[in-house]
């Protein structure tokens, strides 16, 4: 006990004299008096304590000012490369760590610990960045009703090669056609890789955190808040049952999120006494502890709106 009372000050001095040393080397960075060399460090504390923006600010400093004009062997030491993953805004088309990062990614991830193919993804978001989303995109906003898809992976490809304009075309395209709202464009799309890559419990052509079989269940999710098109609907339901059955099938644990999806788009789409049957199947699989599908339980057989109102 004496030694959890003594211990608990003598942590909370440490921890005052790492903020005083914080606070004096951003002091000496303002007036312009931190050596150049040592901005990366205080960079990515800055980002750690929260100050995202004077942390960019630093961040941008440091480039200029410094690691511009280093060599490879200071650039792609594991300290700069730990600085710029925590950067990555700041690396642009054409630049060093972007040539390095699509030449030798395999190579960097190994060094680093980096997690299979960050690399490319950080290479494909700059392509994306410049060729498409400065084009289509003004503060988050969509710019353009009909992008000129055939054009942006030409120039892609010729850039780069044909595998970057795959990577890169329709993942730019859903993102854009969700962000005008766009469904019947969205779905048709979506519906083009569904049938080139079959749905699977496990597989993870589509990207999201689990598998392919929840990043669907997110888009029906997503369909339903969003949009009333009622054939849209319709193919976010088909998508939907689908998760469901193969859930069911392998025995998910969190098939119970997807019965709610179901159950609300049936409910969208006026189809109530079985939309009420499957929300009360996803309660049950929860025991009855989830209180969102208790709430839209109540409000299913009350006959009211289970989707956001306007």
């Amino acid at each position: 006990m004496i030694l959890a009372l003594w211990s608990f000050p003598l942590a909370v001095f440490a921890q005052s004299e790492v903020e005083e040393s914080y606070r004096a080397l951003v002091n000496l960075y303002r007036s312009g008096q931190l050596p150049a060399s040592d901005l990366g460090k205080l960079a990515l504390q800055a980002k750690e304590i929260g100050e995202r923006k004077l942390a960019d600010s630093i961040a941008r400093d440091y480039c200029a000012d410094y690691l511009d004009g280093q060599p490879d062997s200071v650039l792609l030491s594991r300290e700069n490369l730990q600085f710029i993953s925590g950067f990555s805004q700041l690396i642009s088309v054409g630049d060093r760590y972007f040539a390095d990062f699509r030449n030798h990614g395999a190579e960097l991830e190994k060094q680093m610990g980096w997690m299979d193919g960050y690399t490319h993804q950080v290479v494909v978001w700059k392509i994306t960045g410049k060729y498409i989303d400065s084009r289509l995109y003004k503060d988050g906003k969509p710019l353009v009703v009909r992008p000129k898809w055939k054009k942006y992976a030409r120039q892609i490809t010729r850039a780069y090669d044909k595998s970057y304009a795959d990577d890169i075309l329709v993942p730019a395209q859903k993102r854009f056609y969700e962000a005008s709202k766009n469904w019947r464009a969205y779905i048709a799309i979506f519906e083009t890789q569904l049938q080139q890559h079959p749905l699977k419990m496990g597989q993870h052509f589509l990207g999201g955190m689990v598998d392919d079989v929840w990043q669907v269940n997110g888009v029906a999710w997503m369909l339903f808040l969003q949009c009333d098109d009622t054939l849209v609907l319709k193919k976010g339901l088909d998508w939907s049952k689908l998760t469901v059955r193969l859930a069911k099938e392998a025995n998910f644990g969190a098939c119970d999120q997807y019965l709610d999806t179901e159950a609300n788009l049936l409910y969208k789409l006026g189809q109530a006494s079985k939309a009420i049957l499957l929300e009360q199947e996803a309660l049950d699989l929860t025991k009855g502890k989830v209180k969102d599908y208790i709430e839209t339980l109540t409000k299913m057989r009350a006959g009211e709106q289970t989707w956001p109102k306007e």
